[in-house]
C-alpha cells in the first residue's frame, strides 16, 4: 500500500497571472511538480518527519510559500489543500483534508 500525500493546490479568483504550476519541496532536495486544480500523490517515507515546503514560481522567484509537516504511519495517506495568498508574495494557505 502506498504512503504519502496528495496535495490539491487552487489559484484565487482573478489570479490569472500565475501560469506556472506549483511546486513541493520535501526537505532540501526532492522536489516535486504539482498542477493547479488537480490532486497530486507525492510518495514520502514512513516514520520520518518530513518537512514540505508549497510555492509557485512568479515574476522570477518562489512565492506563495506554505511550510507543512507530515509523519505518516505505513500505508498512510495525507490529504492537503494549498490556496494561493491574496498578495502573491505573503505566504499561502495549507490545510489537512484528511
Amino acid at each position: 500500500m502506498p504512503t504519502g500525500i496528495e496535495i490539491t493546490c487552487h489559484r484565487r479568483f482573478g489570479q490569472f497571472l500565475i501560469t506556472q504550476q506549483p511546486s513541493l519541496m520535501v526537505g532540501q532536495t526532492e522536489e516535486a511538480r504539482l498542477r493547479w486544480g488537480a490532486p497530486v500523490f507525492v510518495p514520502l517515507a514512513a516514520g520520518v518527519r518530513n518537512q514540505c515546503i508549497v510555492q509557485f514560481p512568479y515574476m522570477g522567484r518562489a512565492c506563495g510559500v506554505g511550510e507543512f509537516t507530515a509523519e505518516l504511519r505505513d500505508g498512510e495517506i495525507q490529504a492537503f489543500n494549498y490556496k494561493t495568498p491574496f498578495i502573491v508574495y505573503s505566504r499561502g494557505k495549507i490545510v489537512r483534508t484528511r
